[in-house]
């Protein structure tokens, strides 16, 4: 086996001796950080570690929980605008507005968040306090579309994250990011 270039990567080289070294040392009984034996003995493990004061983050944390809620609360405000400009021209129509922002703002601020996000459901209002038109229709189609447009962004901005927390997950595993 051929030794790499020891100016280009002495650590890395350093690294694999001093595993190698600890390695030997397992057999034997625990080490320590320093790669000395401890008195302790091996025990087998189901992979975790002995340190229960560490949080973990887990594949479905409470941040990838309030992506998903926050990705379908926007799908469904967008569907319920786009309704309100369909029938923009309907006589009596009320429109109605989705906040799904303040209702996961709330579901955070829980003590128990995962299990609020998990139960949260989204109710869109309808505004029946004003009305626009003779017809009693309040649908303005220029603030529809401009909800629109804030909600499309709203939706790209939670995809986009998404996206890079799923990229550093194939990263993590091995599959390159690509």
């Amino acid at each position: 086996m051929l030794e790499p270039n020891r100016r280009s990567r002495p650590r890395i080289w350093d690294l694999v001796r001093t595993r190698s070294r600890l390695a030997a040392q397992v057999g034997r009984g625990r080490t320590d950080y320093a790669g000395s034996l401890t008195d302790e003995a091996l025990e087998p493990t189901d992979g975790r570690s002995s340190n229960t004061e560490d949080e973990r983050v887990g594949l479905f944390d409470v941040t990838q929980i309030a992506l998903e809620r926050a990705l379908s609360g926007a799908a469904e405000r967008q569907q319920i605008l786009a309704n309100n400009l369909a029938n923009a021209n309907t006589p009596q129509f009320k429109r109605s507005d989705l906040d799904f922002h303040s209702t996961l703002a709330g579901a955070l601020a829980a003590g128990d968040s995962t299990t609020q996000l998990n139960s949260v459901t989204f109710a869109p209002q309808t505004d029946t306090t004003t009305s626009m038109q003779a017809d009693g229709n309040n649908v303005d189609v220029d603030t529809e579309m401009s909800n629109l447009s804030a909600n499309a962004l709203d939706y790209q901005s939670l995809v986009a994250v998404a996206s890079a927390r799923l990229k550093m997950l194939q990263i993590a595993i091995g599959g390159g990011g690509q």
